[in-house]
């Protein structure tokens, strides 16, 4: 039990060799620069280097042996850090002068300094950072990308881990895409062309996990994968993630044993370095180095303890006085947030979306007035914004939450009123956001204090990793001079929360030694054509995150289990079925009962043709074909599915009376009510009844609010209906049996997307346009894509009601990317029938990114025809 006689917390001590790295601890007797930062050191001796780019002789003092620079101390280094790293990186004065500007860079952080300019890192070594959340590897980042793709003239992956983050870091890469002429292409849901446009300006690809695999499996396919210099991995540590980090591993592998460029992994909360510097043929750079200093609390009841760096526990510090009753603020939040807002900001984690909620209106009814007052108009403005996106709806707990200063965040939102509560939040207009634990990894929102509610998300306990992220948000660069978390714990909670505080990060393990995860990478490396028998199977295996010597002996088995599927034959050959498994980005094991949906047999001879009972007076048999199989809702209304079973025609009933559902089964579901999982035929038919809802063109809101489900969860099924979809087109491209699919689903994601009437469509495919939006600018004369890319945010902002800067310039953004994109597209179909030469391709394509005008192609011989271009925008 922890009180005051017993203040310490005393960690057990644990070893500090990591697997193939040693760290060592000498007396803690550095000191630091003028500056205020830390300079790593070395034991060996500086040596004289040749930059690779530059051909200038300058000193680089190695690392040491294990190439870890700080590791658990704070080290001092004597040699001089060059002062100008953009003449080390061989990045021309000016582009480095207006990146400083356009970053606000004052100066570097020392270990930015040494890390850039290692000579190591010049010529193309594999790195992993290591480094705390906010130590500035974002800007590293950004500089390697700069000089890849200006300087090397090879395009770039950037892989982050969700699709909320690719939209961020698009939007927010922008700038530098106008100001430095490269071009920034987002694959995230439904984004992305695959294989990507060939263009003279070389390309920033900013991906998910999946669609990075999907990316680079086309371009090696496209014998394009030389085009790619660097990929950046972030967060790497999701790679011992069950399902998404087996993709980034196979994706990574496949670029290790294919590719030939440079790989940067970076994260906060790595373990297991010694198995991923293995792994990676890479180089690590780790230091604890953080600009902001991090206080940790815990609170237990009304005590307050403190991390004690020096000997790793926590003591005793004060009791915090209540100054609310115990029924109204159980865990005694509002003592710590009211010292803090409004001029400060704080985020608080809640282990549930309803514990948010409930969280939000319990502060925005205890909030002094001078909260509530402050910046009064600008909420009033962030409501009346969240209004204009929703069709007019917005959450009561909602809006008297942020009249307050308060918001809560978690996937009931749509990605529109996430948006807005991020950018209110980051202008300080909300000063408190409750919200769940993804949003720790899931975008920036860093905060002076960060409140963990309760160690535990759901009923599951957190783990280390995740904690580190949580408290890891506190403390801004720039703007905070200290950072503070605090986690609320419970007595009977007390020693899983030391033992998970104290313990080391869990060991990564590699997700192929499934069978399962296996067979898609085998099936991948035989479609490629990067392998071609079982012996170059075992070579890439053997350069995999698998160490298991076991899994090789698993490959005999993968492979006779893919020839019983049908993906492959006895002599290795890719089928049309496995092939399309592969461009699909399907697991082998499911691909057969996708195929089988969309045809049967219907004879003895094997004949296949399309399934009779395609219903083609509607499009409801392919909403019902794209309803996602990953999606779960807890609670399905029998009521309204038999509603609208009945609303259905003729011959789409006919259609759900052969899939087993008719009058008496739907009766049997109202009395029963079954729980359906994700992948049930029914769930996915109730699905599909929301989407002809959709497709009818009614709003999201209204839409959700009559199948009882959230907006952000209707918004966030949408999109994976879209993104399945997107799968399925790229299924059927590779199975001639399947053509008409080729011509209905492409048209029918278009449709689904947008909804609306059809002069808005172009409009539609703009990033944060929705129908009222589309309208508006229909109305105010910008009537296609071309006409807001020529906008300025400003200038939208000033006609546009209700339109915040932050969303206008991601308008103005999106419609550049979109007619960049069109532009190309064009020009490449007028090369392709010999009207364009390749040189005037690329001289028009970058008229248009300079200047995003509409750009008259006059084709060679045809002078008096009608600009293709200009018809279509």
């Amino acid at each position: 039990m922890v009180n005051r006689s017993s203040p310490r917390l005393a960690r057990k001590r644990v070893s500090d060799e990591v697997e193939g790295v040693s760290i060592s601890k000498p007396k803690r007797t550095s000191s630091r620069t003028p500056n205020g930062r830390i300079l790593a050191c070395s034991s060996q001796a500086a040596k004289p280097y040749r930059n690779p780019i530059t051909g200038e002789v300058g000193i680089n003092e190695p690392l040491n042996k294990t190439h870890i620079v700080g590791g658990s101390t704070r080290r001092i280094s004597t040699k001089v850090l060059p002062s100008d790293p953009f003449k080390v990186m061989a990045i021309p004065e000016n582009i480095g002068n207006s990146y400083k500007i356009l970053r606000n860079v004052k100066q570097f952080y020392d270990w930015q300094v040494e890390c850039l300019c290692d000579h190591r890192m010049l010529r193309g070594s594999n790195f992993i950072l290591s480094l705390p959340t906010g130590a500035g590897k974002t800007l590293v980042a950004e500089l390697l990308i700069i000089r890849t793709l200006l300087t090397l003239k090879r395009s770039c992956i950037l892989i982050l881990p969700f699709v909320a983050i690719v939209q961020e870091k698009t939007t927010g890469l922008h700038k530098l895409e106008e100001e430095m002429g490269f071009s920034i292409e987002e694959y995230a849901n439904t984004r992305g062309r695959i294989p990507p446009l060939r263009r003279k300006q070389k390309s920033l690809y900013v991906c998910t996990i999946e669609k990075a695999n999907v990316l680079i499996n086309s371009l090696i396919s496209e014998d394009r994968i030389g085009e790619i210099g660097l990929v950046i991995v972030d967060e790497l540590h999701m790679i011992g993630e069950n399902k998404r980090g087996t993709i980034l591993e196979q994706t990574l592998n496949k670029l290790l044993f294919k590719g030939s460029c440079q790989i940067v992994g970076m994260s906060a909360t790595l373990s297991s370095l010694g198995k991923l510097k293995k792994f990676l043929s890479a180089h690590i750079y780790a230091t604890n180095f953080r600009p902001v200093k991090l206080n940790e609390f815990m609170k237990i009841g009304t005590q307050l303890f403190y991390y004690n760096e020096e000997s790793g526990g926590f003591d005793y510090k004060k009791d915090v006085k209540r100054l609310l009753d115990a029924k109204v603020d159980p865990d005694g939040l509002v003592p710590l947030i009211a010292p803090v807002i409004p001029q400060k900001s704080i985020l608080i984690f809640c282990p549930s979306k309803e514990n948010c909620e409930n969280l939000c209106q319990m502060l925005s009814r205890n909030v002094p007035k001078p909260v509530r007052d402050h910046r009064a108009v600008e909420k009033l403005e962030i409501i009346e914004q969240i209004m204009e996106s929703n069709d007019g709806v917005i959450c009561p707990v909602m809006k008297s939450g942020i009249k307050s200063g308060i918001a809560y965040h978690h996937s009931g939102l749509t990605r529109d009123e996430r948006i807005l509560v991020e950018n209110a939040f980051k202008s300080g207009i909300i000063c408190v956001i409750c919200a769940t634990s993804t949003l720790a990894a899931g975008v920036n929102l860093p905060a002076r204090r960060v409140i963990i509610r309760s160690p535990k998300v759901g009923r599951d306990f957190i783990g280390k990793a995740q904690y580190l992220q949580m408290i890891g948000r506190a403390g801004r660069a720039g703007l905070d001079d200290q950072g503070e978390s605090f986690v609320i714990v419970q007595e009977m909670e007390r020693s899983n929360f030391l033992k998970m505080r104290y313990d080391e990060l869990p060991e990564i393990v590699s997700g192929m030694a499934d069978i399962a995860k296996l067979e898609s990478f085998i099936l991948d490396l035989l479609a490629l054509k990067v392998c071609k028998n079982e012996e170059d199977i075992q070579a890439a295996l053997r350069m995999s995150f698998l160490e298991d010597e076991d899994a090789i002996k698993m490959i005999s088995e993968a492979l006779e289990r893919l020839i019983k599927m049908g993906m492959i034959t006895d002599e290795l050959t890719v089928t049309e079925l496995g092939l399309a498994s592969s461009k699909g980005a399907f697991e082998p094991t499911s691909s057969p009962n996708i195929y089988n949906e969309l045809v049967k047999a219907l004879d003895k001879e094997n004949n296949y043709e399309l399934n009779q009972g395609l219903v083609l007076s509607s499009h409801f048999h392919l909403l019902c074909t794209i309803a996602p199989l990953d999606v779960d809702l807890p609670v399905v209304d029998f009521n309204l599915f038999y509603q609208d079973f009945n609303s259905l025609s003729y011959g789409e009933k006919l259609l759900l009376v052969e899939w087993g559902i008719d009058h008496n089964s739907i009766m049997k579901c109202i009395i029963s009510r079954p729980r359906l999982n994700a992948g049930d035929y029914r769930l996915r038919v109730y699905i599909a009844f929301m989407l002809r809802n959709l497709w009818a063109a009614e709003n999201l809101s209204t839409v959700a609010d009559r199948f009882k489900v959230s907006r952000g969860w209707l918004n966030s099924t949408v999109q994976s209906a879209l993104s399945y979809a997107n799968q399925l087109t790229r299924f059927v491209n590779e199975v001639p049996q399947l053509w008409a699919y080729r011509q209905l689903l492409p048209e029918l994601l278009q449709k689904l997307n947008v909804c609306a009437r059809q002069e808005l469509v172009p409009l539609l495919e703009i990033d944060c346009v929705k129908r009222s939006r589309a309208q508006q600018l229909f109305d105010l004369g910008y009537k296609n894509v071309g006409a807001v890319s020529r906008a300025t945010p400003e200038e939208l902002t000033r006609k546009i009601k209700c339109l915040g800067m932050p969303q206008a310039q991601r308008i103005v953004a999106s419609a550049k990317a979109i007619f960049r994109d069109l532009v190309a597209e064009k020009a490449e179909e007028l090369k392709q029938i010999g009207l364009l030469d390749g040189d005037e391709t690329k001289d028009k394509e970058d008229l248009v990114v300079k200047s995003a005008t509409p750009v008259k192609f006059r084709p060679r011989h045809s002078e008096n025809r009608e600009n293709m271009l200009s018809e279509s925008c």
